[in-house]
């Protein structure tokens, strides 16, 4: 046996190529195990090179492979290797019938002991790794009286509970584990196992469990036995577990860790970066690539990318390697099931599924989700062109209508299947597109989709089957999609596929759930927990690899990114049951452990390299790795240099914070001919006075704001249905007189009960049943604090309320342009007729207008104190369409002409009759005073009203203020027409442009344009 000590600058692949020796061509007789397989294939290519000719090369690998060999082929053991899912339904058992479970009454579920599960059979391995006993286990005396809680020595209980059983059940079975195979091998080898073997070499260790540390001691007695390990910082501890740590060999030790037998210059060149950002690591990561990119011969194995952060790979990659061809780079790491598409796939798939109500309606919004998932909305059209954009207009189509009708939140599958909106929908996007199918083929496309994705999942057997439907799932993206053109797609496949075959095949598949919810819970946890194995080979371009992937294998070049506290090391401690202090005392690795085994790899990686360049994050929530503080004090050691900043280079992005002053947009002849034609409403006014340029790009260009379902209703949708709720409860009485007990609180709650389960469900949770029940408080109260309110009052005058319409879309031209208004509800108070629009809002601020500083020939005023044109514009139309003889007035008052000039003449109402109120939903109490007019919610107005309903007023008094009153409104009547009049010549005039100038102070903040206009960012769609 020999024990050598490696240089990083000699290498550790070298150095054992060296010790290799052929019977002619053949290695095979010889055995190298390192502890991970990737620096084999480093070692066949070195041979390769060595023997320039075609040879039999060595066994090598991982640990793990030769404890499997030796387990199996040279102890004829013959028992079942279990994964992590099998261990956890084995465990499943034993706490399902231990008398005191961990966690007491939690975790009685598969998919809520699985975290837990997968946590207690870590540390059971870790035990079993460290030939542990059960009374070591529940001794506390190891580590002293008062070093863990009380609460923690009933856990240590438990869990020898656990380690008894569990590892008995798997004798039992004829089962076994990577632990407990480790610790058969270590208790049992003998040299007359390898009797065909004629060298065996380990090489690269340094972390070792006390089994792995009793198999080496064990071997070390035998001539055939070769151990190298790398000379770095810690070398001692490994030493210390092999029994080794005599002076002579301490000192072979750091005589190698010193020495230098290549010429390669010591220490290694090393750059050091600082960036503010992920993007900006790669940013300088491109410009240190730069010579290698110029001299492609470089860019072979020998030089690497170190991600310790898997998120990474993705900016890389987009930054990077898509500049490359797939042969100049390799990738080898493990990357997160759970940041992947497909992940996010089947997420949205289950979210889906889960939130379907008992009558298997989806929810519109996991729906639409789910639909316009990539991979979804991608799938190919069945024909021969297998066109997916047929797909995507039908999608698309369907997000249209149900955004739409957005206040529906559940919809059976068959509706979706034969809505006619969405059929005419489909129609329209299709209309002159090349090769469209008609609407029947969609509709059938769209029953496919269903029936392989959605409908499966309504009932689920066990975890076997809702695992074999989640592959069929795959299958079918995989097959009926454009998903598997998309780059990694296939490795993401593939490493799902195994998952979802394990998890059928393993103990649990039995396993059936009353609720489906803990089939998605489970499978979330289980994807959680794995990752997808990058493994290309290494015998070819620029190495991509995660930290851990380095170990042992020799670089020229080395990019490590990420060289953060939090990532390298780790800022989190082990995730065990077990108490530190347990774990120190029985020998298992803690967090310190972790950390002095990446400070050793990563101090052979860079010792090892020829050129370094070290790049970390650093801003408010990231700071530099305590790896580059220590590079730093050794560079300022070398050199003298006090401020360590100056050996940091620092990325920087010139940024330009100046906000885009957006250009007026000139009038073509055809839009000036298309404005003088379009229909105006009071929005459309509105847009323009707020902004030309939101008004141009709304109604000229017909751009809008992408709109979306959201989980719970926004204020639009709040306010569109209790229009309708409105609208139904006072349908009944529509042209008919109201009365007081004709209010029925009943069935006002009743209507909002049953809208609400039509459209969200009859399982209401959360903020939706929460606004239920607020809606049902406060339309009570609208009846009984409002309605109820002026119902008696007109009473007391010897007057009624009559509802004449409600919902009604009235139009009219002024000065020859089209005028529109869609009024919410129209009716008779007495002899007087009022228009009224609900808001749900509680503020008046947006609604108003001020008349005392409103000046019809100041422009400027218009757009700072008229802040809505709605009433304005209601009186307009409905002066020129209303006669007093339809409402049951017996006089027209005064001459429309008075008001509107020769648009409007007698018999029409006279404007002034028109009463306009926003009726105010939202304020937290209501009463009558809700009402807000916008031409007499002023101080002057209030100051009249109150004169004339003073009983102390003198009759002559009470005479002028009525007369100064009407005189008020009939100059602010006239003014506002005026003023639209105004507005509606501007705006179709060619000679005047949307001019962004004319805008509402902070018109912009809001504004879903300001992408367009250069002020900021957002989403519109046309």
């Amino acid at each position: 046996m020999s024990l050598e000590f490696v240089s990083p600058r000699t290498g550790l692949i070298a150095s054992v190529a060296g010790r290799l020796r052929a019977d002619g061509k053949d290695y095979s007789r010889q055995w190298v195990v390192f502890p991970e397989r990737r620096p084999s294939y480093y070692l066949r290519k070195a041979l390769a090179e060595r023997e320039k000719s075609g040879f039999i090369p060595p066994r090598s690998g991982s640990i793990e492979s030769f404890i499997d060999q030796a387990y199996g082929e040279r102890m004829g053991r013959r028992d079942r290797l279990i994964d992590a899912l099998d261990a956890v339904a084995i465990l499943f058992e034993i706490h399902r019938g231990a008398p005191s479970r961990l966690g007491r009454e939690h975790f009685l579920t598969a998919d809520q002991f699985f975290p837990l599960g997968t946590k207690l059979f870590r540390d059971l391995e870790e035990l079993q790794a460290a030939s542990v006993t059960r009374d070591e286990l529940r001794e506390s005396d190891l580590w002293g009286d008062t070093s863990v809680p009380e609460a923690a020595r009933e856990r240590l209980q438990s869990i020898s509970v656990f380690y008894e059983k569990f590892y008995e059940v798997l004798g039992d079975r004829g089962f076994s584990t990577r632990s407990s195979r480790l610790r058969a091998v270590a208790e049992e080898v003998g040299p007359e196992l390898f009797e065909d073997v004629e060298r065996i070499i380990f090489a690269g260790f340094f972390t070792l469990s006390r089994a792995e540390a009793r198999l080496i001691r064990t071997m070390r007695t035998w001539d055939k036995f070769d151990l190298f390990l790398m000379a770095g910082r810690g070398i001692e501890e490994v030493l210390n577990r092999l029994g080794a740590n005599d002076p002579e060999t301490r000192v072979r030790a750091m005589q190698t860790d010193a020495g230098d037998t290549t010429g390669i210059p010591q220490p290694p060149e090393i750059e050091i970066i600082k960036s503010p950002d992920t993007h900006g690591q790669v940013f300088a990561l491109n410009r240190a690539l730069a010579p290698l990119l110029a001299d492609r011969a470089r860019l072979n194995e020998r030089a690497v990318i170190v991600l310790p952060a898997s998120e990474t790979l993705f900016p890389l990659y987009q930054q990077t390697l898509a500049a490359l061809t797939p042969e100049e780079f390799n990738i080898s790491l493990g990357y997160p099931l759970s940041r992947t598409p497909i992940y996010s796939f089947f997420d949205k798939l289950l979210e889906l599924v889960q939130s379907m109500d008992e009558e298997g309606r989806v929810y519109s919004p996991h729906y639409l989700r789910f639909v316009l998932h990539p991979y979804t909305k991608n799938i190919h059209f069945p024909g021969r062109d297998q066109r997916a954009d047929f797909t995507r207009i039908l999608f698309h189509a369907i997000e249209e209508e149900l955004t739409a009708r957005r206040t529906r939140a559940f919809w059976a599958l068959e509706e979706l299947e034969s809505d006619q909106a969405v059929r005419r929908a489909v129609q329209e996007r299709t209309a002159g597109v090349d090769g469209a199918p008609d609407v029947a083929a969609f509709t059938d496309h769209l029953g496919s989709i269903h029936a392989a994705l959605i409908r499966p999942f309504r009932t689920i057997g066990n975890v076997a089957d809702f695992a074999a439907k989640l592959a069929a799932a795959l299958d079918f993206i995989y097959e009926k999609s454009s998903a598997r053109r998309h780059y990694f797609f296939h490795p993401y496949a593939e490493a799902f596929m195994a998952q979802l075959d394990a998890l059928g095949r393993s103990l649990l598949g039995a396993t059936a759930f009353t609720d489906p919810g803990s089939y998605f819970n489970l499978f979330r946890k289980v994807v959680s927990a794995g990752t997808v194995p990058f493994e290309g080979t290494p015998l070819h371009g620029l190495q991509v690899l995660g930290f851990w992937e380095t170990r042992g294998l020799p670089f020229e070049d080395v990019f490590i990114l990420d060289m953060n506290e939090d990532i390298l090391p780790a800022s989190q401690r082990a995730d065990s049951l077990l108490p530190f202090a347990a774990r120190r005392a029985m020998g298992l690795p803690t967090y310190r452990d972790n950390e002095r085994r990446m400070e050793y790899y990563l101090d052979t990686l860079i010792r090892g390299a020829r050129r370094v360049h070290m790049i970390f994050v650093e801003n408010n929530d990231k700071e530099r790795s305590r790896f580059v503080e220590k590079a730093l004090w050794e560079k300022q050691k070398r050199t003298g240099e006090k401020r360590a900043e100056n050996f940091v280079r620092t990325v920087r992005y010139e940024v330009a914070l100046r906000a885009a002053r957006p250009a007026p947009v000139e009038k073509s002849a055809e839009v000036a001919a298309f404005l003088r034609g379009f229909t105006y409403s009071a929005t459309a006014l509105d847009s323009y006075l707020k902004c030309p340029l939101q008004f141009h790009h709304t109604y000229v260009l017909g751009l809008r704001e992408k709109e979306d379902i959201g989980e719970g209703l926004e204020k639009k949708d709040i306010g569109t249905f209790v229009h309708s709720i409105l609208e139904e409860y006072y349908g009944r009485f529509a042209g008919r007189v109201v009365r007081a007990a004709d209010l029925n609180l009943s069935e006002m709650a009743a209507l909002i009960d049953r809208r609400f389960r039509e459209d969200f469900g009859a399982d209401l949770s959360g903020g939706l049943y929460l606004m239920k029940i607020q809606m049902q408080s406060h339309l009570k109260e609208f009846l009984t604090d409002y309605q109820v309110r002026i119902i008696e009052a007109l009473e007391r005058d010897g007057k009624e309320l009559r509802i004449l319409g409600l919902e009604k879309k009235i139009g009219a031209e002024y000065r020859s342009f089209k005028l529109t208004a869609k009024i919410d509800r129209t009716e008779m108070r007495g002899g007087d007729f009022h228009v009224l629009d609900y808001k749900t809002s509680a503020k008046t601020k947006y609604l108003g207008i001020d008349f005392r500083k409103l000046a019809l020939e100041d422009r400027t005023s218009w757009t700072k104190y008229v802040q809505s044109l709605q009433l304005p514009l209601y009186g307009l139309i409905l002066s020129r369409v209303l006669k007093p003889g339809e409402l049951g007035i017996g006089s027209a008052g005064s001459p429309g002409a008075a008001a509107g000039g020769a648009d409007s003449v007698p018999p029409f109402l006279a404007p002034e009759k028109i009463n306009g109120q926003f009726v105010m939903l939202g304020r937290n109490r209501l009463s009558p005073r809700i009402e807000y007019s916008a031409y007499r919610g002023d101080k002057m107005f209030r100051d009249w009203e109150k004169e004339i309903a003073d009983p102390k007023s003198k009759p002559d008094r009470i005479a002028a203020a009525r007369a100064e009153r009407l005189a008020e409104w009939l100059r602010r009547i006239a003014l506002m027409e005026e003023i639209i009049g105004r507005l509606l010549a501007e705006i179709a005039d060619p000679g005047i442009p949307f001019d962004p100038s004319r805008r509402r102070e902070r018109a912009c903040d809001y504004c879903s344009f300001r992408v367009i206009c250069g002020t900021s960012g957002s989403r519109v769609q046309g």
